[in-house]
């Protein structure tokens, strides 16, 4: 019988990711595949050498934040982004993702919808005028525009119009 210290997996959640992989592998993506295939490669190597810790985090926590992170990222585009979705990718049940990402003082849909707005972000700047704030905010899946301006304009401390109207000032100039 093995030990397992508080971050390590049981060989039980081991095999239930590589079942979950299994059964679901013909619904998944190739991105989506290399993603559960990475974050398995990560469950079983083990403690990351400090160089590659995420946050501070210890070796298999900061493996699974960065597996979920890449899961994130491969799926920024649906809209069916949830916590559960990226736990089900992932081969570990959701109370686990949620006390990784705990540890590492962020949280699951607080990345995601960084992440979004990151890309929303420069969807603005490239389309410019040409594409609607609403679009863009429908396009990375904001609930409304409203929300997607309140976002916006907390991180970026103004709203996307403006923004917009500044950044094609200073291109021109």
């Amino acid at each position: 019988m093995s030990t397992h210290g508080p971050d390590e997996p049981s060989d039980t959640v081991r095999n239930v990711g590589r079942a979950a992989e299994f059964d679901t592998a013909m619904d998944l993506t190739s991105r989506q595949t290399r993603t559960t295939d990475g974050a398995i490669r990560a469950w079983e190597n083990g403690p990351l050498p400090s160089a590659h810790r995420e946050n501070g985090l210890s070796g298999r926590r900061a493996a699974m934040v960065r597996a979920a992170k890449d899961a994130i990222e491969t799926n920024l585009d649906k809209r069916d982004l949830s916590p559960a979705m990226v736990a089900r990718l992932l081969g570990v049940s959701l109370r686990t993702l949620h006390r990784s990402f705990a540890a590492s003082d962020d949280s699951i849909m607080s990345f995601a919808r960084r992440r979004r707005l990151e890309e929303a972000h420069d969807d603005l700047i490239r389309s410019g005028a040409t594409t609607g704030i609403s679009e863009i905010a429908a396009r990375w899946h904001f609930s409304d525009a409203s929300h997607f301006i309140r976002h916006f304009k907390s991180v970026y401390g103004t709203t996307p119009a403006a923004y917009l109207r500044n950044h094609s000032t200073r291109s021109r100039s």
